[in-house]
């Protein structure tokens, strides 16, 4: 899924920085993969988007290297698989942070702001979710978390 998303945001993100994958083997993830591509398109879309931004802008001159990288990591305590994807663009100030994944929120000139709102709200139906750190200055990175194992479903206590 991950290179299906790189492939199909490559043309866009490809000439503003490089990405660089660190994918190693990890156990399958319950998830859909249209749904799951979606989400990374959006966040490889966003990161390359805010390094181009910082070039526009004039007020802070470009990061070098402008990469995006891509690891994934498992938290086998938990059954989870994680998705890291690191920008090294300006970063998200505190006071932003509390609203990205707000419906509606955008920092752009164009765009609906609804891009982070449906990517949690579908990892979340997915049983997953999303995490964010930010460092003005140093980047971001979003983590996706996706569950490895179908827990099973508790039955109600009796009334």
């Amino acid at each position: 899924v991950i290179e299906t998303a790189v492939r199909l945001a490559g043309p866009e993100v490809a000439k503003n920085v490089s990405i660089v994958l660190e994918v190693g083997e990890v156990p399958g993830v319950l998830a859909s993969e249209s749904r799951l591509c979606q989400v990374f398109i959006n966040l490889l879309t966003n990161a390359s988007q805010a390094m181009n931004d910082v070039d526009r802008s004039g007020s802070t001159p470009p990061r070098e290297p402008r990469e995006i990288r891509i690891r994934t990591r498992i938290d086998e305590s938990a059954n989870l698989v994680g998705i890291d994807v690191t920008d090294t663009g300006p970063g998200i100030r505190a006071e932003m942070l509390t609203r990205i994944f707000d419906p509606f929120f955008t920092t752009k000139r164009t765009g609906t702001g609804l891009g982070l709102s449906i990517s949690r709200e579908s990892l979340e139906r997915m049983g997953g979710r999303i995490e964010v750190d930010s460092e003005v200055g140093r980047g971001t990175t979003f983590t996706v978390w996706l569950s490895t194992t179908r827990e099973p479903k508790r039955s109600l206590p009796a009334s």
